[in-house]
């Protein structure tokens, strides 16, 4: 006896749930299972810090505490898994915008790695599994500019007091008949970083 096509439509709907359904299964259990073993620092989180944070979370720079030592870490784990679960940190604006080379925004294996770091009671594991600490260019770091814009005049920052947001204005030279000139990037290198959390530069072209 032949089904009829709305049996059939039925069975095969059948079939394909219980296909479907252990692939399902799998796929969540996959992502939800715990890390194999207990992650440390040494092995699992400095190479995160150091690929992802140091280049602001280091001694000199704009952040406000260092992330390059297992002490350093240490002391502000609960923090850290904090903001990179909420993906405050590392700050990345672009998430919906597709992707971008250098981005600096965490996978969810990196989050995850962090968070059960902070909840095994931050383990610093095997010093032979440390990396060598990240290297970072003195000086300018995307290399030597083609131009350099100051303000007319320097700000002081007085000792105490609530965030200052104030707007300067560096006049740009004249492209001297060469034409157009296109911004392929900038920075940005305050008189002292201890007071200047961050900039956003604006191009006007209004005159």
């Amino acid at each position: 006896m032949l089904a009829s096509p709305s049996q059939s439509v039925r069975s095969f709907l059948r079939v394909a749930w219980l296909v479907a359904l252990p692939i399902l299964l799998g796929g969540a259990l996959k992502t939800t299972a715990p890390p194999s073993r207990t992650p440390t620092f040494t092995r699992d989180v400095a190479p995160i810090l150091y690929q992802k944070c140091a280049s602001c979370h280091r001694p000199g720079e704009v952040a406000p505490f260092s992330l390059l030592t297992y002490s350093d870490a240490v002391n502000r784990a609960a923090t850290v898994a904090a903001v990179v679960k909420q993906r405050v940190m590392p700050p990345w604006k672009m998430d919906s915008h597709g992707e971008f080379q250098g981005e600096r925004r965490l996978t969810d294996a990196q989050i995850e790695t962090l968070v059960a770091w902070m909840k095994a009671g931050a383990p610093q594991g095997s010093p032979k599994d440390l990396p060598p600490a990240p290297k970072f260019a003195t000086g300018w770091v995307a290399g030597v500019p083609d131009v350099t814009l100051s303000p007319a005049e320097a700000f002081h920052i007085p000792a105490e007091g609530q965030d200052i947001y104030r707007c300067f204005v560096a006049p740009a030279p004249s492209a001297g008949g060469k034409g157009e000139r296109f911004v392929s990037g900038i920075e940005v290198r305050p008189g002292n970083r201890r007071v200047v959390h961050h900039v956003i530069a604006y191009l006007d072209t209004s005159g």
